[in-house]
C-alpha cells in the first residue's frame, strides 16, 4: 500500500524543525495490529477540544499519552507546544476514539520548566511532560505503573508501543494500533545512524532506540505515547531517525526518551500536594 507524504503542518513543525527528527505516517510495519478491547486501556489521545459527540475523522489528534495515575497523564513535552489546557481534551478507555471517555486537562508542566532549565538544546532531550486532569478517571481504567529500570537495563529487551497515527488523507486513525519492538544498545544505534548518515552522530544517554524485523516505524500520531516493558512504562515515544532519509525506510530506528532520569519530576508532579497553574 502506498502512503502519500502529506502531513499536517503542525506535525512537521513539531518533529522536523524543532527536534531534528523525521516522521512517518501511522505506526507502520508488517506486524502492526489493531488492539483488542481490554488492551492498553491506559493509553489515551490528546486532541483539540470538540464536542464529544463529534469525535471522528475530523478530530485533530495531537499526540498519544499514558494515564499514570487516575488524574495524571505522561507524554512528550513537545505535545504541549502551541496548545493550552482550555483548548484540549483527553479521550481514553477504548480502542476506538469514538468509544472513549472524554476528560479535560487542568494544567500542563514540562520537565524543562519544572527544573528551571528551559533551553532549546536541552528541551530536545528532556522531552517529558505531565498533565493533571480536572476529574478522576473512571475506576475501570487502571493507570500504567512507572518502571524504575535504567536505560542500560532495557537493552535487548522486547517492548510494546501503542497509539494512533495519521493516514494518507491526513485524517487521524480512529483505531489504536500496537506493535512489539526491540531495544537497541546506544552503541548499536549510533553505528546504524552513522552508517546511514555518514556522520559522527552521538546518541544522548537519556534516549533509547528501538527497531524490529521486519521493520516497524513510529508515526506522528504515536509521538508522546508510552514505551512499555512488562506492563510498565519505561519510555516515551519521540519519532524516527535519521532525518534525511525516505520516510518509510527499513533502516531507520525509532527514538524514545527513557524515563529513568525523570523519575523525580514525575513522582513530584503527580502528588496531591503539587500545585501548578
Amino acid at each position: 500500500m502506498k502512503f502519500r507524504i502529506h502531513l499536517l503542518l503542525s506535525y512537521w513543525i513539531i518533529f522536523h524543525k524543532n527536534y531534528d527528527i523525521a516522521v512517518a505516517n501511522p505506526l507502520f510495519g508488517r506486524n502492526v495490529r489493531q488492539i483488542r478491547y481490554g488492551e492498553f486501556q491506559y493509553v489515551a489521545s490528546l486532541m483539540h477540544r470538540i464536542s464529544q459527540y463529534r469525535i471522528g475523522w475530523n478530530t485533530y489528534h495531537i499526540c498519544t499519552v499514558a494515564l499514570i495515575t487516575r488524574r495524571h497523564i505522561l507524554t512528550a513535552a513537545h505535545c504541549f507546544d502551541n496548545v493550552s489546557p482550555n483548548s484540549t481534551q483527553i479521550v481514553i478507555g477504548a480502542p476506538y476514539l469514538t468509544h472513549g471517555r472524554v476528560y479535560y486537562p487542568l494544567w500542563f508542566i514540562t520537565y524543562s520548566i519544572w527544573s528551571g532549565r528551559n533551553v532549546l538544546h536541552e528541551a530536545r532531550i528532556n522531552d517529558v511532560g505531565v498533565s493533571k486532569l480536572t476529574a478522576l478517571v473512571d475506576d475501570s481504567i487502571e493507570p500504567v505503573p512507572i518502571s524504575t529500570l535504567t536505560n542500560d537495563e532495557l537493552y535487548e529487551l522486547e517492548v510494546d508501543v501503542a497509539g494512533w497515527g495519521l493516514f494518507e488523507s491526513n485524517r487521524g486513525s480512529l483505531v489504536m494500533r500496537t506493535a512489539k519492538l526491540n531495544v537497541m544498545t546506544n552503541e548499536l544505534c549510533q553505528r546504524k545512524i552513522r552508517r546511514l548518515t555518514r556522520s559522527r552522530f552521538q546518541l544522548h544517554p537519556r534516549l533509547l532506540c528501538t527497531a524490529a524485523r521486519p521493520y516497524i516505524l513510529l508515526g506522528s500520531g504515536d509521538s508522546g505515547g508510552p514505551l512499555i516493558y512488562s506492563n510498565m512504562i519505561v519510555g516515551i515515544n519521540k519519532a524516527t531517525m535519521p532525518t534525511h532519509h525516505l520516510i518509510l525506510d527499513s533502516q531507520k530506528v525509532n527514538l524514545h526518551v527513557g524515563i529513568h532520569y525523570f523519575l523525580e519530576f514525575i513522582f513530584e508532579t503527580v502528588q496531591d500536594s503539587f500545585q501548578w497553574s
